[in-house]
């Protein structure tokens, strides 16, 4: 497949955002798919463009390729994650360049929006629609929900209700909304009931989120002494970072080898490195590249999730926890809800009420006492992560989501292809009566069997229907040697059918399918739903297990098409496949009329049975 991710961070921003896009997109590239994130240049949420980036930052788009996924990165205003005023003129920023530069992308086969922002999901589909192609929404926070549940603004305020009629609308016009927790899905099937909704959860990559020797990771960050406490994540509004303060503050004179350390950038940052001025035990360190964030949480003897005490965030996911639980630490977590669920099922923590300085501090507490249970709880948390939140795992399950919403959602047909496919249909069926009846009349006199012969054939989105043909097959001949594909000399094959199939005369009859709208002229070709294939030893495959076979029932079966004209009668299907492939990926009226005039050379020459070239 070829899929268009469209999400405004990529690395090297930190952040879940980044780490989820570039994860999940690298994995789909080493899986063989053709993989575009188109972003933004890094400068979240500083506002600062990444050092790497300021001289080609000039240059407003510039195309990179890291880890086997085509990176477009393309001009926005940076500007830092401070105001609401300041994140809208990122966010529409980038969502104007991302709308410009992404029409002259290839056309993918499906385009994956992310939200938040809501702006980069709106931009994605855009361009799904420029592309006439499905388009799936990845929703990993609810917005405009998260906003007044943060402290900022209200549900009744100007800009809450101009996101909440995108985000409505985004959930209706999607083909697919992708959602990171299951308490989501209740949310946006109550604003679209038609909403068409899957769980894909966050995921961690195990491999770098993995156990690190405690003492070593200390001494190399100079922490030997202490025992450390982390909070590593995003500084912001919604995650009531004071709370660990209060706690520090009321832990420091009890505990001098206590230390409490807070690692990221955010909006609340600065305000809470000026309060915390006078605390001797608490360090501020700033953004760090995501390949030292799994050693600091290595040299942390325990972890911290807070989150504000609010309805919405007992629904979320973040994937912060799950890199402490990879990294096999224990986590006090200040939160209700799905998470609270969360470690208290994989007895990888201890859970205290949101905001509650006092539970916090008890809790540290009891951890520094009992450090036997630490490892204990850390082991837990690994073991827990390997079996349910492997990044590779969760990447895999979405493929498969994707593979599935191609084959059920049918491609777009050129604008002009029905209309044709109605005119010349029924045209060849009132011009073709003489043949018909001339025909008919030969396999009558033959064998005395039936004129026409009808199979259950697979359609547009994996729809049955009943194909007609004129019968070139002796009678009974499925029953005797079973839904092979015709073969050189078949034996089933009357003397008059040897006549009929060279020039395709023996598909007149599916005119009247064409005509009704079960097949088109151009398209891969209507197989029957039990079809098998021989394999190298002999052995038969059915068709619906060869690669490929799903993804053709996104367009409508045809008379010709690629695979008809140009492929060999007798190579494997998986690789007559790939021709059907290329033929819903770049179908168009001109294309088609093109085949239909090479179809029309063949029947003239009389070459439609032979096994090699046809042109």
């Amino acid at each position: 497949m070829r899929l268009l991710y469209v999400s405004q961070y990529f690395p090297p921003e930190m952040g879940a955002p980044a780490a989820r896009v570039s994860e999940l997109a690298a994995i789909w590239a080493q899986e063989g798919h053709e993989v575009t994130v188109l972003t933004g240049f890094p400068n979240h949420p500083t506002g600062k463009i990444h050092p790497d980036y300021k001289q080609k930052f000039r240059r407003m788009t510039l195309t990179e390729n890291t880890s086997g996924i085509r990176v477009v990165r393309t001009w926005l205003c940076p500007v830092a994650n401070r105001s609401s005023v300041e994140r809208m003129v990122n966010y529409v920023s980038f969502f104007l360049s991302a709308i410009v530069r992404g029409v002259f992308l290839q056309r993918p086969d499906a385009i994956i929006g992310t939200s938040p922002q809501l702006l980069s999901a709106a931009a994605g589909w855009l361009l799904a629609k420029r592309f006439r192609r499905p388009f799936i929404l990845e929703v990993r926070d609810l917005w405009p929900e998260s906003l007044p549940a943060s402290g900022v603004g209200t549900t009744e305020g100007f800009t809450y209700q101009i996101l909440d009629t995108i985000a409505s609308f985004l959930y209706k016009a999607s083909d697919l909304v992708v959602v990171v927790a299951e308490p989501f899905r209740a949310v946006i099937a109550g604003k679209s009931p038609t909403a068409r909704i899957d769980v894909v959860e966050n995921g961690v990559e195990e491999n770098l989120f993995k156990p690190y020797p405690k003492e070593e990771c200390k001494e190399e960050f100079g922490l030997k002494r202490f025992f450390l406490v982390s909070y590593i994540g995003t500084v912001g509004q919604a995650h009531g970072v004071q709370t660990l303060l209060k706690a520090a503050a009321t832990l420091e004179d009890r505990y001098p080898d206590l230390r409490f350390l807070i690692v990221g950038e955010g909006a609340e940052r600065e305000e809470l490195q000026k309060a915390a001025c006078h605390l001797p035990n608490v360090d501020f360190w700033g953004e760090r590249p995501r390949n030292e964030i799994p050693k600091i949480i290595g040299a942390s003897d325990v972890c911290v999730v807070l989150l504000k005490n609010n309805e919405v965030f007992e629904k979320v996911l973040p994937t912060k926890i799950l890199e402490f639980f990879a990294c096999g630490r224990p986590v006090v977590a200040g939160v209700r809800g799905f998470i609270a669920d969360l470690v208290e099922k994989s007895k990888a923590g201890i859970v205290i009420e949101p905001g509650s300085d006092t539970e916090l501090g008890d809790a540290i507490e009891r951890m520094h006492e009992n450090r036997e249970r630490l490892i204990s709880m850390g082991n837990n948390g690994r073991n827990y992560v390997l079996e349910h939140y492997r990044r590779e795992d969760k990447a895999l399950q979405y493929l498969q989501i994707i593979k599935n919403l191609l084959c059920s959602v049918p491609v777009k047909e050129p604008l002009l292809k029905r209309p044709f496919d109605i005119l010349l249909s029924g045209a060849g069926l009132l011009f073709s009566i003489p043949i018909w009846l001339v025909i008919a009349a030969a396999i009558k006199l033959e064998d005395g069997g039936p004129v026409f012969y009808s199979q259950d054939r697979v359609g547009i989105r994996g729809r049955r229907f009943k194909s007609w043909k004129f019968r070139s097959m002796r009678v009974g001949s499925d029953q005797e040697f079973g839904p092979l594909q015709a073969s050189e000399k078949d034996p089933r094959v009357t003397r008059v059918g040897s006549l009929l199939r060279p020039t395709a005369a023996d598909e007149l009859p599916q005119l009247w399918n064409i005509f009704s709208g079960d097949m088109s002229f151009v398209g891969p070709r209507a197989l029957m739903p039990e079809e098998i294939e021989l394999s190298a030893n002999g052995e038969p495959v059915p068709l619906t297990n060869i690669s490929g076979f799903n993804e053709r029932h996104s367009v409508r079966p045809g008379l010709t098409g690629v695979a008809q004209i140009y492929a060999p009668r007798d190579i494997p299907r998986r690789d007559k496949f790939r021709y059907d492939l290329l033929y819903i990926k770049r179908q168009s009226f001109l294309l088609d009329l093109k085949l239909i005039a090479m179809s029309f050379w063949i029947t003239f020459r009389g070459k439609w049975e032979f096994r090699g070239e046809k042109i």
